[in-house]
C-alpha cells in the first residue's frame, strides 16, 4: 500500500505558537476570507517569525506567561465574536510596534494587541468616525476590558495601569510610547484595510468618505519612520480612489 502523502498547509495557516508575530487570525483556514494585501501580510509575518528566531524576538523584562495570556484572551475574544480581521489587525499592530521600537516592553505590546478589544464585546459601533467623544469612549472601553482581564490574570498594578493608559490614548497618541502605539495602529489599518475601504466606498458610490477616513488615519501618524512606511499604502489607496469605476 502506498504511503499517504501529507499535504502541508500554507505557512501562514499553521498554528505554531512561536512568538508574538505568530498569526492566529487564520483559524478559519480559508485564505479566501482575506484580501490580497492581508494574505501577503500574513505570509510575510509568519516567514519573518521563522527567520529571525526566538532569541532575537525575546522581549526585555517580559513576563512571557502574562503576554501569552493576554494574547490568548484577545484572540479568543475576537474569534468568538467572528471578527477574524480584528485578529489580523491586533497582531499587525503588535508587529509594527516592534518595527518602530524594537526594545518595546511587554506593556506596550499588550496594549498593541488589545487596543480595540472592546469591539469583541460591543461590535463596531463607532464605524470609522473621527468624532473625539466617540473615539475617547472607544479608547476607554478597550482600556477597561484589558484592565479587567489583567487584574484577573494577577498582573502587577503598575503593569495594569500602564497598559490601560496606553490603550486609552491609542487613537491620538501623547508621550513617546503612546505615539508608537498610535502609529502602529495607523500602519496596521493602512496596510490591512485601506484598499478594502476604497473598494467598499466605490461600490457604495461614496469615495469622499473613504478619502476622508484614509486621510484621517494618515494624518494621525507622529513619527517620521512610521510616515515613511505608511506612504506607499497611502499612495496606493489614493491612486485607487482616483480611478474611475
Amino acid at each position: 500500500m502506498a504511503a499517504t502523502r501529507r499535504v502541508k498547509k500554507p505557512c501562514c495557516l499553521r498554528t505554531a505558537k512561536q512568538d508574538e508575530f505568530t498569526v492566529l487570525a487564520t483559524r478559519s483556514n480559508k485564505l479566501k476570507d482575506f484580501s490580497a494585501g492581508e494574505r501577503v501580510f500574513l505570509t510575510t509575518l509568519f516567514a519573518r517569525s521563522k527567520r529571525v528566531g526566538k532569541r532575537e524576538l525575546k522581549i526585555k523584562n517580559m513576563d512571557n506567561n502574562l503576554y501569552n495570556k493576554a494574547k490568548e484572551f484577545v484572540l479568543d475574544a475576537f474569534a468568538k465574536a467572528g471578527l477574524e480581521r480584528d485578529i489580523v489587525h491586533a497582531q499587525s499592530t503588535a508587529y509594527f510596534i516592534k518595527e518602530l521600537k524594537p526594545e518595546a516592553d511587554e506593556t506596550l505590546l499588550i496594549a498593541g494587541l488589545s487596543h480595540d478589544i472592546e469591539r469583541a464585546f460591543n461590535g463596531d459601533w463607532k464605524k470609522g468616525t473621527d468624532d473625539p467623544a466617540m473615539l475617547k469612549k472607544h479608547q476607554n472601553l478597550s482600556a477597561d476590558e484589558i484592565g479587567k482581564f489583567l487584574l484577573s490574570a494577577g498582573a502587577d498594578e503598575k503593569i495594569i495601569n500602564r497598559v490601560k493608559r496606553l490603550v486609552s490614548q491609542h487613537e491620538v497618541g501623547g508621550d513617546e510610547d503612546e505615539n508608537i502605539l498610535c502609529d502602529a495602529d495607523c500602519l496596521a489599518f493602512l496596510q490591512d484595510k485601506a484598499l478594502r475601504v476604497v473598494t467598499k466606498a466605490k461600490e457604495a458610490n461614496n469615495t469622499k468618505e473613504a478619502k476622508r477616513r484614509i486621510n484621517m488615519v494618515f494624518s494621525r501618524i507622529h513619527t517620521p519612520k512610521a510616515k515613511q512606511i505608511a506612504q506607499k499604502w497611502y499612495d496606493e489607496a489614493m491612486k485607487e480612489l482616483s480611478k474611475k469605476s
